[in-house]
């Protein structure tokens, strides 16, 4: 009667429990009640990890410093739990822990030398095990092992459900805090922000312990290294992501949101792509509309006044009307190479067959020698293309009115990445000057550089020239 009686408060406290530490130390000693035995512990198992989660009447041997022979290295009874091998209640276990404190002198083991083990599982999984012992006894009886067997099959269903909910939790959780970091990455719509803000955001947001983001051809990471990691790849596009995570321990859902994290950090860099590169076309085609639209009407009048006042100063002899007729002649003339120019910057022709030869007519037209050397393969994306001509034409602009030189040395080398260098023989300026890099085109090709992740350094001395260096990612 007192067996069916103490069996059903430990049903009703499994049932009714959610507290897994506290409903577990309410079980033992109810089932030490039942049993008559004078000890006992119960380990919780994580992968190979364990941990003490309730003890009863631990003599002062296995209490011995916090606990320390319950907490530190395995057993015998633990090996067999973790691979799988302990199946049913264990009979006559001698305790590798109480060896261990009488070996250390630890204190007294209440004449404790074995213990039976029992496993606490439910179906195919196994979450820990039950140890009783008491004074003495070195064998426990059938009829105990199995009444500790019907109690740790209790045990190992309400476990079961416990770290089910436990997980649903978790999952709730996760899922609320990546559309958090969702919202946040929806925000962000250049790709140089995205990989430093997105991983900086996943490490504030999850509780990872290291992450870890290869982003095309970029690396970046944050916190520190643990043994159990997941790793995915994803690639979208032009667009490819590779994204690790690191932790404790590691579940299924911290699997499933990091697999998602990868996929959407390639989405939202390949449509950041995309839209970067629908606004440049944009702005391509907002350029060409201007040049064909200066082309055809300023360009047009200003050849038209140069014709006229040519007309009419070959009709006149009178130097009077003459005299102004020429100077008209001059300044159009002067604002129809202006123009050309402009246009040229707009819409430079010969860019579509490579920089070099858009950089080669350019220096052309404003007459300025331009001799240029190439070292590697000159396949470059149009973006890089774009911003290498963009610089040449600030530089070259800058060699024709301000260095008192005509001529120009330009280096292309191309490997890895790709590298520019003009430099000029002119009259240069201090380069170190307060102020020369808030000027308009200067900060302009400082700019272009930056914004694909590139660098670029300007050297100038007064008398010694000029010499610009451009590096980017190809």
């Amino acid at each position: 009667m007192n067996e069916r009686k103490v069996l059903r408060e430990i049903s009703n406290t499994l049932h009714e429990g959610k507290d897994l530490s506290s409903m577990l130390q309410i079980v033992l000693e109810k089932m030490l009640e039942v049993t008559g035995f004078h000890t006992g512990w119960v380990f919780l198992t994580e992968g190979v990890e364990h941990r003490l989660i309730a003890h009863y009447g631990l003599p002062e041997g296995l209490s011995y410093g916090s606990y320390l022979p319950m907490c530190k290295d395995d057993c015998w009874c633990l090996d067999r739990c973790v691979s799988g091998r302990l199946q049913r209640a264990v009979n006559i276990i001698e305790c590798q822990r109480i060896d261990r404190v009488i070996e250390n002198q630890w204190g007294n083991t209440s004449e404790i030398t074995h213990h039976a083990t029992i496993p606490i599982r439910a179906g195919v999984e196994t979450y820990g095990l039950i140890n009783v012992a008491s004074p003495k006894k070195t064998h426990f009886t059938e009829e105990e092992l199995e009444l500790l067997e019907i109690i740790a099959l209790q045990v190992g269903a309400t476990v079961s459900r416990i770290k089910l909910y436990e997980r649903e939790q978790k999952r709730a959780q996760y899922l609320q805090l990546f559309s958090e970091w969702m919202q946040r990455m929806n925000e962000l719509t250049e790709n140089n922000t995205l990989i430093h803000s997105g991983i900086e955001s996943l490490y504030e947001i999850f509780p990872w312990d290291r992450i870890e983001l290869r982003f095309n051809d970029r690396h970046v990471e944050f916190g520190v290294s643990k043994p159990s990691f997941f790793s995915f790849e994803e690639e979208i596009g032009r667009t490819k992501a590779s994204l690790t995570i690191f932790g404790e321990c590691l579940e299924e859902i911290d699997k499933m949101l990091a697999k998602q994290v990868c996929y959407h950090f390639a989405l939202i860099g390949e449509k950041n792509r995309v839209e970067q590169q629908r606004t440049e076309l944009a702005l391509l085609e907002e350029r060409n509309r201007l040049a064909r639209d200066l082309h055809d009407s300023v360009n047009q009048l200003l050849f038209s006044i140069t014709l006229i006042s040519k007309g009419v100063q070959a009709r006149t002899k009178d130097e009077k009307i003459s005299e102004p007729l020429v100077e008209i002649q001059t300044l159009s003339n002067e604002a129809l190479q202006e123009m050309r120019k402009l246009i040229w910057q707009l819409r430079p022709e010969g860019l579509e067959q490579g920089v070099i030869t858009a950089i080669k007519r350019y220096s052309d037209l404003i007459k300025v020698k331009a001799d240029i050397h190439l070292s590697g393969i000159l396949d470059l994306d149009k973006a890089v293309e774009e911003c290498l001509w963009r610089v040449a034409q600030e530089a070259l602009n800058n060699v024709k009115k301000h260095s008192q030189s005509n001529h120009v040395q330009i280096w292309f080398h191309v490997k890895d990445d790709v590298s520019m260098m003009i430099k000029d023989t002119g009259c240069g300026f201090d380069s170190k000057g307060v102020g020369h890099t808030t000027t308009f085109g200067l900060k302009t090709m400082q700019e272009r550089v930056n914004k694909l992740g590139g660098t670029i350094t300007i050297d100038s001395k007064k008398n010694k020239g000029t010499t610009i260096a451009v590096r980017l990612p190809v």
